[in-house]
């Protein structure tokens, strides 16, 4: 959905078990329906994957997914608050204590990732183990991937502006699924197969956004509109049909 015109610019049918490789495909798709050579994206935290964040950037996209904070949420340190050093290869945890690299970068869900840790001796005797490993945890870990910076970038975005990022996607797509449930009476799918719902799926998207664009220019100024675009002798053409 556009923040301009609140116009449902880009749909698609799924059954993706999560959203978490979506993100670059639907902005890519969204930025080509708009014809616009940048974009910015906002989404919920569903969307979050450091590789869509590469693919976005790739595609000049500015992609501001949402992040889950399940482990501060806890009560627990995060991993973005260990420092990375990039000119000494190294993390500084909030104790003051550095983590180094252990091994090569491994793949870990298709993504090259490099283990960063110190041992579980020095570990043991860390004032803030309490809050930053769990109980049968011996040492900690910190993995820093292959598209790092980029995952960092985003970071800093969201904290500069990811709150009113975030109330700008409430505002904007939550209203059209209510729209469709509970005014266009659209809670479920009446048909089966991918060919099917998603032509039930495109229906919905034409309707709403004909009525989004009733409401933009007017009934009679859409009336007018449509009738400039009838080709030539069409209105003489037409059988009338009476019942």
């Amino acid at each position: 959905m556009d923040a301009k015109h609140k116009l449902l610019v880009h749909h698609e049918v799924t059954n993706d078990g999560n959203d978490s490789g979506q993100a670059a495909r639907q902005a890519t798709a969204a930025k080509e329906v708009l014809r616009v050579d940048s974009l910015i994206a906002v989404a919920d935290a569903g969307f979050y994957s450091e590789a869509q964040l590469a693919a976005c950037e790739q595609a000049i996209i500015t992609a501001t997914p949402d992040k889950h904070q399940a482990i501060t949420a806890e009560g627990r340190l995060s991993g973005a608050q260990f420092h990375c050093i990039p000119g000494a290869d190294v993390y500084v945890c909030p104790g003051g204590e550095v983590l180094r690299p252990q091994g090569k970068p491994a793949p870990i869900h298709g993504i090259l990732r490099q283990c960063y840790t110190r041992s579980a001796r020095a570990c043991q005797g860390c004032p803030p183990k309490g809050i930053c490993l769990p109980e049968k945890t011996g040492r900690r870990q910190i993995y820093r991937s292959e598209h790092a910076p980029v995952a960092e970038a985003h970071r800093r975005r969201m904290v500069e502006e990811g709150a009113e990022r975030m109330r700008q996607r409430a505002s904007l797509v939550e209203h059209p699924f209510g729209t469709l449930k509970r005014w266009f009476g659209w809670d479920h799918f009446l048909v089966r197969g991918f060919e099917k719902v998603r032509g039930g799926m495109s229906l919905m998207v034409l309707g709403y956004n004909l009525t989004r664009v009733i409401n933009i220019l007017g009934l009679q100024a859409f009336r007018d509109y449509c009738a400039q675009r009838l080709p030539s002798g069409w209105m003489t053409t037409q059988a009338v049909v009476a019942a």
